[in-house]
């Protein structure tokens, strides 16, 4: 190697290497004062945007301006719609047997431990005995009052009306195991594990409709909303994912993903499909009869369920802004977009809906239209019992004032009777 003397004679490198040298510091000092700052970036996400462990889906109206939100909470202060906003539980931690639940929350609008969300009221009046009639309340975001206040959930108003009207024997309590991405496979699933915990209710009310549909992913395959995200970390092909879908994979999860706004949307893997995702080589019209075919065969379990148990049990599909939703172009959160496959599949409760009137007996008045009953696994068997099968829409507890239509099904044939 090629060296020079000073007039001292003592030897010194070559430029060369001095010059190789400082590249290499240089280049190591780049890295590493990159690698120090997507790490501040990333914490300072995380921190900002409150991302605590689990599973979780992007909230889509997170931003919304001050005017729209006092529109749409009427007699609220912006703090206490924020705080019921900002408590909205999109993050998801491990349950057992349903694979998943909302993490335990306590803020003055929003309390949640374990499955059940507080309601404000909780019961109709006091027992002075102590005795209720325990009313348990099963659904998706919707039932939970997600992005709504303990005081405005539907289980709240249920006995708050109840209250107001009396004449119920033995005074009420409601349970809000309402809980988002659920849909009725686990909606059901979820009594069956509160029935083998020890929870005796008296009733257990059912609301689905939009998650069903919504997300054909799980429904059709009849799986949790998160299964495609859990199959992918047990999944032993997982290392032979090739390098770009590895790193779209590892930016997804990133605090400073959400915090740029960018999609970091991965390349199409048969190993991460989504949930939101129809299935392949299916039309719609086959989807929606199958995800219906689904539902009823569901109800038909829970009610078995429920009758093994002396629970009386009631099945609800609730409204939409897909469909007949007359002040849809006016709601700032609603969807502007149209939905076919909601639109067919709430066209086909809706044909189902008698336009008799007569009483109803005690226990089989229900509030909506029916589901008709077929599915493409057997066209023709399913077909064949279409005219006996009935499962009704819109929400409990309505307003007296929204004309709620009251339907009644007594053997296997439907009649609205208000």
């Amino acid at each position: 190697m090629a060296t020079t003397r000073d007039p001292a004679g003592a030897r010194k490198p070559s430029s060369r290497l001095e010059r190789l040298k400082r590249v290499w510091i240089g280049a190591a000092l780049i890295v590493f004062n990159t690698i120090v700052l997507l790490s501040i970036i990333e914490i300072g996400a995380r921190s900002g945007l409150a991302i605590p462990d689990g599973l979780r889906e992007p909230d889509p109206v997170e931003d919304v301006d001050p005017t729209t939100l006092a529109r749409a909470y009427p007699g609220r202060t912006l703090e206490q719609i924020r705080g019921a906003r900002d408590a909205a539980v999109l993050t998801q931690v491990y349950a057992p047997w349903v694979q998943f639940r909302g993490p335990d929350r306590e803020t003055p609008e929003v309390g949640v431990s374990g499955f059940e969300r507080r309601s404000i009221p909780a019961v109709s009046r006091s027992a002075e005995d102590g005795e209720y009639f325990d009313v348990f309340f099963f659904g998706g975001s919707t039932m939970q009052g997600t992005r709504v206040s303990d005081d405005e959930t539907i289980p709240a108003h249920f006995a708050r009306i109840v209250g107001e009207r009396g004449g119920s024997a033995r005074p009420v309590r409601v349970h809000n195991y309402g809980q988002p991405y659920f849909y009725s496979l686990q909606e059901s699933t979820l009594l069956f594990t509160l029935l083998m915990q020890g929870a005796r209710p008296q009733a257990a009310v059912f609301l689905d409709g939009l998650n069903d549909i919504l997300q054909p992913g799980s429904t059709y395959y009849r799986q949790p909303f998160w299964t495609p995200k859990l199959e992918a970390l047990f999944d032993d092909d997982l290392p032979s994912m090739s390098t770009t879908e590895l790193i779209f994979a590892l930016w997804r999860t990133t605090g400073t993903r959400r915090l740029i706004g960018g999609a970091g949307v991965a390349p199409a893997s048969g190993r991460l499909r989504s949930s939101y995702s129809p299935p392949p080589d299916l039309d719609e019209e086959q989807l929606v009869t199958s995800i219906l075919s689904n539902y009823l065969d569901t109800i038909d379990s829970t009610q078995e369920l429920c009758r093994a148990f002396d629970i009386d049990c009631y099945f609800f599909w609730q409204p939409i802004p897909h469909y007949h939703y007359p002040n849809r172009h006016r709601d700032p959160f609603a969807k502007q977009e149209p939905s076919s496959r909601f639109e067919a599949a709430y066209a086909r409760m809706d044909a189902r809906a008698g336009r008799n009137r007569r009483p109803c007996s005690s226990g089989t008045c229900w509030s909506g239209k029916p589901v008709t009953r077929s599915s493409t696994r057997s066209t023709t068997r399913q077909r064949s019992r279409l005219e006996s099968r009935n499962v009704c829409s819109t929400p409990p507890a309505c307003p007296e004032r929204l004309e709620c239509p009251l339907y009644c099904i007594e053997n296997r044939r439907l009649t609205r009777i208000t």
